[in-house]
């Protein structure tokens, strides 16, 4: 009998915590503030308004290419093709937001 209950509970594995509505609330709040500095990065070098930036932002924002996939949407917005440094102005300003986002995260319980 008592192989069989330490093997039930064994089985049982612990949830991982699940942060609290206020840690939840500043997570949500920092990554916005994430996004917003990463839109006013973009428009400074592409000298538009941050309305058309955001607005050529990738729906989902978990596609790992947003840099790529931003850099095509502004210059199909543009008309034109944007220059190397422009391009690679944009995506190192993405890899900074996909590591801040990554350090809100990290500050969330079970993550």
């Amino acid at each position: 009998m008592a192989f069989l209950l330490a093997g039930g509970a064994a089985g049982v594995t612990a949830q991982p915590p699940v942060p609290t509505p206020a840690q939840a609330a500043y997570a949500k709040a920092a990554s916005r503030n994430v996004e917003e500095r990463f839109i006013a990065e973009v428009a400074g070098v592409v000298g538009l308004g941050h309305a058309r930036v955001r607005a050529a932002m990738p729906e989902e924002r978990r596609i790992t290419a947003v840099g790529t996939r931003l850099i095509a949407a502004l210059e199909q917005d543009l008309g034109r093709a944007l220059s190397e440094e422009q391009k690679r102005a944009i995506l190192d300003a993405d890899e900074r937001r996909k590591a801040a986002l990554s350090a809100v995260n990290a500050h969330l319980p079970g993550r």
